[in-house]
């Protein structure tokens, strides 16, 4: 199980530009970290050796309050069209570096309350489930984080502004599983969301 899980590369998207939040919200601070840098330490939590941090609005900036995080950092040069370009962009980059993996786990930067152990919870799943798609559940939908086998990869390749993930998940039902996340995956979209994890982090966000 070890060879497979190692041959699984990441990908965390962090290439949007956080207007409602009138900052960087990838910088925002989360414990002694920021929010994007907790979201690399509970990648490497996985184990995988193959970590890519795709950035687009305010990369110089990020990059400059990453520290040092051990990770592969690319700058996709549409990230205004949106996840979908963004998560296009991190795969086309898997491509060329011509490693060979047998799927990829899509995570996003702005879901604090999801750790190391529900991404590991993804990986077992699609090592054992024998699904070429293991998504998150959202209620009535499901999304990323998540894992794609590698033969999703050419679609996952030409994602735009007008096709995204969620298209690929709804025309491949049959090979998909669902985990539930028992309320870690939340987006921090708004300022009023932010305080509102800080808070229920309590002390765990003073370490």
């Amino acid at each position: 199980m070890t060879g497979t899980k190692s041959n699984i590369a990441l990908v965390i998207l962090a290439a949007g530009a956080s207007t409602r939040m009138g900052r960087p919200k990838q910088l925002l601070p989360w414990g002694q970290d920021n929010l994007l840098r907790h979201a690399i330490k509970q990648a490497h939590g996985t184990g995988l050796k193959q970590i890519l941090v795709v950035l687009g609005a305010n990369a110089q900036v990020i990059k400059k309050n990453l520290g040092p995080h051990f990770v592969d950092t690319v700058t996709n040069p549409d990230w205004e069209e949106g996840l979908g370009s963004s998560l296009s962009y991190g795969i086309q980059q898997l491509l060329a570096s011509q490693q060979s993996f047998k799927g990829v786990l899509i995570m996003l930067a702005d879901q604090p309350l999801v750790d190391k152990d529900y991404l590991n919870e993804l990986i077992t799943a699609f090592e054992t489930r024998e699904k070429g798609i293991v998504v998150t559940s959202y209620g009535q939908r499901v999304g990323v984080p998540a894992v794609f086998h590698s033969r999703y990869f050419e679609r996952l390749k030409a994602l735009n502004k007008d096709f995204g993930a969620k298209e690929i998940i709804q025309r491949h039902k049959n090979d998909m599983f669902v985990v539930d996340p028992k309320g870690k995956a939340v987006d921090v979209d708004t300022r009023d969301v932010y305080e509102r994890l800080w808070k229920e982090a309590g002390d765990d966000n003073k370490q």
